[in-house]
């Protein structure tokens, strides 16, 4: 396998492999970071969306707080440090849902989904935020969203089925 490009948050491969015993030349093998993101809960049972740019989409839309993990961190410390630093909040009984992988053809990295309950009387001290909008909403109008017919990104996707029907 050569690399063929690298930057903070990919690396791009190409490898030659066997296959049924077929010789499989210049194939191209894409790595992703790891992710993790949080599915964050408050008394009301109302859970928190954000709303940013997505660059492959070109246009902002849900999802939930999350990011890539740091070089040696693990993803419940990433979630937690994705969770402050992109909406100010903290939480409180944490809990790992699932993991799964981006791409099982490109290996694009895992996503770390966890849940956590919003740490009582707390409200948000981010004065900076990196997206537009924080939204708390209601199971219904999650599950709208996630019935929707618009592109939505498959954390978004993968999180919310397990959330809406997985869980409940």
């Amino acid at each position: 396998m050569k690399q063929i490009y690298n930057s903070k948050y990919v690396k791009l491969y190409k490898e030659n492999f066997i296959l049924n015993g077929k010789k499989i030349k210049n194939y191209h093998k894409v790595i992703f970071k790891n992710a993790a993101m949080v599915i964050l809960e408050n008394k009301k049972g109302e859970v928190l969306l954000i709303k940013e740019y997505r660059r492959a989409l070109k246009k902002k839309i849900f999802g939930f707080p999350g990011g890539h993990l740091e070089k040696g961190e693990n993803p419940i410390k990433a979630a937690k440090r994705e969770l402050f630093e992109e909406t100010g909040y903290t939480g409180k009984l944490w809990k790992h849902l699932f993991s799964y992988i981006n791409s099982g053809t490109y290996n694009c990295g895992y996503e770390h989904i966890y849940m956590a309950k919003l740490k009582d009387k707390e409200s948000s001290n981010l004065k900076k935020p990196e997206y537009t909008k924080m939204y708390w909403v209601s199971k219904k109008r999650l599950e709208k969203i996630f019935n929707s017919k618009k592109k939505l990104p498959a954390g978004l996707i993968a999180a919310t089925f397990y959330y809406l029907y997985k869980l409940n």
